[in-house]
């Protein structure tokens, strides 16, 4: 299935006390906060899946502990819907997340 992706029409940063997100609004109206602005927003390192452990599957590193899911999946299923592939103003494929996400979690 070729699916295409969304292009941003605007970008900046989201400034939240002091942190500084950086951020997309795509051509449907969706806000994003890019993938390493929620890692920072949560003082959260990136790292890669885990291979075995209390990880929970299809959820970022930074909510993936098997002791959040009951409180996440309430508000979020399973995770699938988590990570959004878009193109930069640029045209640079990029991820991200929905911004209404954050307050949530």
């Amino acid at each position: 299935m070729d699916e295409r992706l969304l292009k941003a029409t605007h970008s900046g940063k989201l400034v939240i006390g002091e942190k500084r997100l950086n951020c997309a609004v795509l051509e449907d109206g969706t806000r994003i906060l890019t993938s390493t602005a929620v890692f920072n927003a949560f003082d959260r390192p990136r790292r890669g899946m885990a291979k075995s452990g209390p990880r929970a599957v299809n959820m970022p590193s930074f909510i993936d502990a098997k002791n959040l899911q009951p409180y996440i999946q309430n508000s979020f299923g399973d995770g699938t819907n988590f990570n959004i592939k878009y193109l930069s103003k640029t045209g640079v494929e990029m991820q991200g997340y929905k911004a209404e996400m954050l307050p949530i979690i």
